[in-house]
């Protein structure tokens, strides 16, 4: 991808590229956790919330997200807990990394099946 975007490249780590929710599972993560703080979801809402609030909250919603087996509910996140994640489908991140890779590992031409890769 060229262009104007924020990156040119990226280097992930601590995952796999899969693990980029869509923007509906992450509003319904945000919505859960406004609502364990008592806050409207909106930034400035959540902003006015003490930080330590916000991290029991995360704590209990991680948990949540952890017992879920239910895949439309939390997405990708379902049975794993993690609740801050990038979201993939965006104009930052327009696909998951791991699908960008795959399409450009098929790709053939100049460019094309080489790819930059860092794994940590």
């Amino acid at each position: 991808m060229t262009g104007g975007g924020l990156f040119r490249r990226a280097i992930t780590q601590s995952g796999a590229g899969h693990h980029a929710p869509t923007p509906e599972t992450a509003r319904r993560i945000t919505e859960r956790l406004a609502a364990l703080v008592g806050a409207g979801c909106t930034v400035e809402a959540l902003a006015a919330v003490p930080p330590q609030d916000l991290v029991a909250a995360n704590s209990r919603l991680a948990e949540e997200i952890a017992r879920s087996t239910d895949p439309g509910q939390w997405g990708e996140p379902a049975g794993g807990g993690t609740t801050v994640l990038p979201v993939a489908g965006t104009a930052t991140l327009p696909e998951r990394p791991v699908d960008a890779v795959r399409r450009r590992a098929r790709r053939r031409g100049p460019g094309g099946g080489r790819l930059l890769v860092c794994a940590g």
